[in-house]
């Protein structure tokens, strides 16, 4: 998943490929590490279950918008959509 991502944003960044993959990189590495330090503190607090849960709640909200720009591949600029070709 994260080779197709990094190169779905190569494709779409042309000229400025090496800005984008590092900016790809950093924000991937940002995920990591919030996401390690939430369920450090979730399970402080909790056991392995509540952390669980708690990621469980916190992926619904990019599902949801995934799937609701699914729904309308155009955007408001008339451009269709490359995601999934």
């Amino acid at each position: 998943m994260f080779a197709g991502l990094q190169t779905w944003i190569l494709r779409a960044a042309g000229s400025a490929a090496m800005p984008a993959a590092a900016i790809h990189s950093a924000v991937i590495n940002s995920a990591i590490g919030t996401g390690a330090t939430l369920g450090a503190r979730i399970l402080n607090v909790s056991d392995v279950s509540g952390v669980m849960l708690v990621a469980g709640e916190i992926v619904i909200v990019p599902l949801l918008i995934m799937l609701l720009h699914a729904r309308s591949p155009k955007r408001s600029d008339g451009v269709v959509s490359s995601i999934g070709s």
